[in-house]
């Protein structure tokens, strides 16, 4: 009892101790030279995305909910896709990391915001990424059609 006692309170003092100061300036902290200030930024954004990205998994519509039944746990190809995944500041429909393959399903929505669509779709590109675009119609008429589109960029990589 006296040995969990004494634990209990070591446990105590060291959670409350202040961490020791470090020698650096606060600009120059941070792991492989990473500025904290920036990654400080970055991380008040990061659960908004999360949270974004849990909502939107939660409310697919019928043609993700379709695609996905074929491309989860590794059914489709052997890859691995997560579903609405954080792609930097972008959440992305379907993401097969080992190909850094983005598979994006555009409803009705995306005929209002073609301009902001390309952008992003550029900006993802730029950093390695591709991406493929199918409409909502395109996954719902002809799966099969989608899926040989997926298989002719996974066999081409």
């Amino acid at each position: 009892m006296e040995r969990h006692r004494s634990l209990c309170e070591a446990e105590m003092d060291i959670s409350h101790s202040k961490p020791s100061p470090s020698p650096l300036p606060r600009r120059e902290r941070g792991v492989h030279g990473v500025d904290m200030d920036a990654i400080r930024e970055l991380s008040k954004r990061i659960p908004i995305t999360v949270r974004r990205a849990r909502s939107l998994r939660q409310t697919q519509t019928p043609a993700e909910r379709s695609l996905w039944n074929i491309l989860r746990n590794r059914r489709f190809h052997g890859c691995k896709f997560r579903r609405q995944a954080s792609i930097g500041p972008f959440i992305v429909d379907f993401y097969c990391p080992e190909y850094r393959l983005i598979v994006e399903v555009d409803g009705s929505i995306h005929d209002t915001q073609r301009g902001l669509d390309q952008w992003r779709q550029r900006k993802i590109e730029h950093d390695g990424y591709t991406v493929l675009r199918f409409t909502n119609a395109q996954i719902l008429l002809s799966a099969e059609n989608v899926l040989v589109e997926i298989v002719r960029f996974i066999d081409a990589a």
